[in-house]
């Protein structure tokens, strides 16, 4: 399920660019209002989080490096998950405390208008989706010490791909408790158009890619990527994808 929350500005405010892991934090807060052991369960607990959303959405007056100036009090996001009962307290919780504020220098302090569930886009076997987020991808490696470290990955690489579907793999796995019925190679993916972004979670920068793409896999796995996302770290906004027409 897919949840689409309307919001508005408090006070219109410039919209940081990297805001994905507070309003990360702001959307458990969310399900913690009617279910705490939920949002606590879904933060802490497991590996793979089966849960996804988007930025925030707003209509663009201008841009600089610090952020994006809204035209008018208008926003929204998108939050979604297979799990029915994380999106149901997402949707409660939001009715049960409409306000909404996203914790940076200055706090951003939104008040819901509406949240809407969206319809489903028709799932085949072969889809072209688009990021509305950027997708993650990373790898270990050994440096001159022999200590392992992180480097982030490029559609230019064998291994973004690689590690891109056994990601997918895995987390199809932990969540569904069973082997996809198409295995890693016989996913076929076929990139279309790419981008570089650079966004920071925390103290950590994260070199991503807004991309089309297209991919054949099965119906199940397709519905299951529109709902978790694609990549890695998902429950923070990574990976965010819609549907497009071919």
């Amino acid at each position: 399920m897919r949840v689409k929350a309307n919001l508005r500005f408090e006070e219109i405010s410039k919209v940081p660019y990297n805001h994905l892991f507070e309003l990360m934090s702001a959307s458990l807060n969310k399900i913690g209002e009617v279910s705490p052991d939920l949002a606590y369960k879904y933060h802490e607990k497991p590996k793979y989080k089966p849960y996804n959303l988007s930025w925030i959405n707003v209509d663009v007056k201008k841009t600089d490096k610090h952020g994006i100036t809204p035209k008018n009090s208008k926003a929204n996001y998108y939050f979604s998950s297979p799990k029915k009962e994380l999106t149901k307290s997402f949707v409660e919780g939001f009715l049960e405390n409409p306000e909404l504020t996203i914790k940076k220098q200055k706090d951003i302090k939104f008040k819901l208008d509406s949240i809407q569930s969206l319809e489903e886009p028709k799932f085949e076997e072969k889809m072209v989706f688009e990021t509305i987020t950027p997708i993650a991808v990373r790898t270990q490696t050994k440096n001159g010490d022999g200590e392992l470290k992180t480097i982030d990955l490029r559609p230019n690489s064998k291994k973004f791909y690689d590690n891109l579907f056994q990601n997918l793999i895995n987390r199809y796995k932990d969540y569904y408790d069973k082997e996809p019925k198409k295995d890693l190679n016989e996913l076929d993916f076929r990139f279309i158009d790419s981008k570089p972004k650079r966004l920071k979670i925390k103290d950590t920068w994260q070199m991503s890619t807004q991309m089309k793409f297209e991919i054949n896999a099965t119906e199940q796995i397709n519905r299951f990527i529109y709902y978790t996302g694609l990549g890695e770290r998902n429950n923070q906004g990574f990976g965010c994808l819609k549907a497009i027409s071919n």
